[in-house]
């Protein structure tokens, strides 16, 4: 990728950040409020809310939409659109077209390999941060999935026949189709779960003994639920949308209501199955982080010490008691057909009427311009040409290369005439043309009176340019290059369509 396509992919990139910021953000903040609304009801309910605004913030990207902004607004917008880009242009071309006065690098000269830095934009670095606060996520992910195995691999596999009896009710009465291995390691942590194909449950050795075994039941239940509900999956929605946006604190709210939502909902699941109150199951949870965090401590009664999260998850614990875990088959095809929806309402980019009509313009261009390249040369150099530029090389007449410079040249079928103005007889000629051959070539029967004249030119055809380089002189080879140089007794024509 050359550094001028990934500014251009950068300007484009960076275009897209604020619609997908502050549209992010209304859609965050349209489910808190519904969650609001449903504080008293199931947490299982605000988990899929939140997932669906996870799955949103995955798709942003990919569907754009442009509109347009009407009256004075798209006026103003359309003004700022294109004095930001005549900006953008100014900054660019500052970045890598040469200062005034100094030689450009030619193809002889050695850059370094750093050098191509300077001809970076703002916008290209905006993106080459971004890009490396991505990998920085990904890299921060494989260090903790090397923790993770290292500590895996120093757990004991549990052998306590009481515990590993609690672990196959537990799993039976989840109708869990694959019982998970269970380990046990040493000092301190919480007990969790890991493994999408092979499920491993880990459980601190000291924790369950402390907890006794009236308590393990709870644990375990919270812990298979996870399990059941298929947690492990649907976690790399918001871990991925936080990797990619970790720039945006929506992000990262949406990570941490996720998270809440879904152990609340293991909490209920765990509460309903094993017929604990809401004040029985908290006296668990608060050992569990008391054993993790600050043993000792913290003391049962008090939530002074404890993070955000967990006094989120502690207070909530009494509503959460007084709903059922399961959603009914409405309330399911209810969040499918919202999430559906979200998927397809599509990212709206403003932009002004003015810059939607020079799209279409560009566009049509766009389109013409591949017609013209489908279509043969013979078909493309029709009508008139205006010459815009002559280099002489010496060999011909003076005079007669000022009347080719200010003649109208026009290609009629296999004719080609030059018309001047004043001038009642005009020069004809055939031509042929050869574009298979590279330079293409064309070949010009010139009619003088009785006598006729063979040139043999060559040419380029790009649109509505045309590049014609002919000898002048008396048996003056074909050129082979395009240009006309003193001495080489040739003419290189620059013409454009007449329009």
């Amino acid at each position: 990728m050359s550094v001028r396509t990934f500014n251009d992919w950068s300007t484009s990139v960076t275009a897209l950040a604020v619609p997908l910021l502050w549209q992010s953000a209304l859609a965050a903040g349209l489910v808190a409020g519904i969650c609001w609304l449903l504080r008293r009801s199931t947490p299982v309910l605000r988990y899929w809310c939140w997932q669906v605004v996870a799955l949103k913030l995955l798709l942003m990207p990919w569907w754009i939409v442009a509109i347009p902004l009407p009256g004075f607004f798209g006026a103003e917008a359309a003004g700022a659109t294109e004095n930001g880009e005549r900006r953008l242009d100014a900054a660019m071309d500052s970045r890598i077209a040469p200062p005034d006065g100094e030689a450009s690098v030619t193809s002889t000269e050695i850059r370094r390999w750093f050098d191509f830095l300077g001809d970076f934009t703002w916008r290209s670095w905006l993106v080459v941060a971004w890009l490396a606060g991505i990998a920085w996520q990904v890299g921060c992910m494989l260090i903790q999935h090397d923790r993770l195995r290292r500590l895996l691999s120093r757990a004991t596999a549990g052998t306590e026949p009481r515990l590993l009896a609690v672990l196959e009710q537990v799993a039976a009465q989840l109708g869990l189709s694959q019982r998970p291995t269970l380990l046990l390691t040493n000092g301190q942590g919480i007990p969790f779960v890991c493994g999408l194909l092979r499920p491993v449950l880990v459980l601190p050795r000291g924790l369950m003994a402390e907890l006794g075994q009236d308590h393990w039941r709870e644990v375990v239940l919270h812990e298979l639920a996870h399990l059941k509900r298929r947690d492990l999956w649907w976690s790399w929605l918001p871990t991925l949308a936080r990797v990619v946006y970790f720039f945006h604190p929506v992000a990262h709210w949406v990570w941490f209501r996720i998270r809440l939502e879904r152990e609340l909902a293991c909490d209920q699941l765990a509460m309903t199955l094993s017929g604990r109150s809401a004040a029985d199951y908290a006296e668990v949870l608060v050992q569990v982080v008391s054993y993790a965090s600050m043993p000792g401590a913290l003391a049962m009664n008090s939530l002074e010490g404890l993070s955000t999260f967990w006094k989120r998850r502690l207070t909530m614990l009494l509503f959460t008691s007084k709903s059922s875990p399961k959603l009914s088959r409405l309330t399911c095809l209810a969040i499918a057909l919202t999430a559906i929806s979200a998927c397809l309402v599509p990212t709206f980019r403003h932009a002004p009427t003015q810059a939607l009509a020079h799209q279409a313009d560009a566009d049509a261009k766009a389109k013409d311009d591949k017609k013209e390249k489908t279509k043969p040369d013979s078909e493309t150099i029709q009508g008139g040409w205006e010459v815009g530029s002559l280099s002489e090389g010496g060999g011909g007449s003076p005079k007669e290369a000022e009347q080719l410079k200010n003649a109208l040249w026009v290609f009629e079928k296999e004719k080609m005439l030059w018309k001047l103005e004043g001038e009642d007889k005009i020069p004809e000629a055939t031509y042929k043309l050869d574009s298979t051959k590279t330079p293409k070539t064309i070949d010009l029967t010139v009619s003088l009176g009785e006598l006729q004249r063979h040139i043999e030119g060559i040419y380029t055809l790009v649109g509505d340019e045309l590049t014609i380089c002919i000898p002048l002189g008396q048996d003056t080879p074909r050129p082979t290059e395009f240009n006309a140089p003193q001495g080489t007794e040739r003419s290189l024509f620059a013409l454009k369509r007449k329009k």
